[in-house]
């Protein structure tokens, strides 16, 4: 099982939509920032324009990571629950998967929510998806349009696949090892 899991960490890089029927089900939209974290970046926006689609079709509320709520492209309709903002356990570190999802699977619990529909960028949506469900939630996978880097971001390694790539090699690594995958 650990080396399955190993495997499937390392390789697994675009995730297959799940069908309407599971995404209908759902219970709630969940849409993961990409990029930086005090201004609203090109794919963020995307993300959340994504999720905003999804959310106003299957009539679900929306959760989003900051600045993904400064999105101009909120329709009338669409319930914006909660942003996650701040980081819950420690200030002094930004937004991570792990804490965005900690807040997320709170939220989900107040709320009686068990099924996520997850947007991030997609090659980060596997990670995003797999330490969600450590939470117990259940995450299903909408079909997601190409997103591109932020060439502009501060964060360097968030800027191409080049860099990106090889950091989240690294993070999967890690979350597998301290079992957060």
């Amino acid at each position: 099982m650990a080396n399955t899991r190993l495997i499937e960490c390392l390789g697994h890089w675009r995730i297959p939509s799940d069908r309407v029927k599971k995404l209908a089900q759902a219970d709630v939209v969940l849409a993961h920032a990409f990029g930086d974290q005090t201004k609203l970046s090109r794919p963020t926006a995307l993300i959340v324009g994504q999720a905003i689609v999804t959310a106003d079709k299957y009539r679900k509320p929306l959760v989003c990571q900051f600045p993904g709520n400064k999105s101009a492209s909120y329709r009338r309709g669409i319930r914006l629950e909660a942003v996650i903002e701040h980081h819950g356990l420690d200030q002094e570190f930004p937004l991570n998967i792990k804490e965005v999802n900690r807040q997320a699977a709170e939220l989900c619990r107040e709320h009686g929510w068990r099924t996520v529909i997850l947007f991030a960028h997609p090659h980060h949506l596997w990670r995003a998806g797999k330490n969600l469900e450590r939470h117990g939630i259940t995450v299903v996978y909408p079909s997601m349009d190409e997103i591109p880097y932020d060439r502009s971001t501060s964060r360097l390694s968030f800027r191409s696949s080049l860099t990106f790539i090889p950091r989240e090699i690294v993070m999967r690594l890690m979350y597998w090892c301290n079992g957060q995958l």
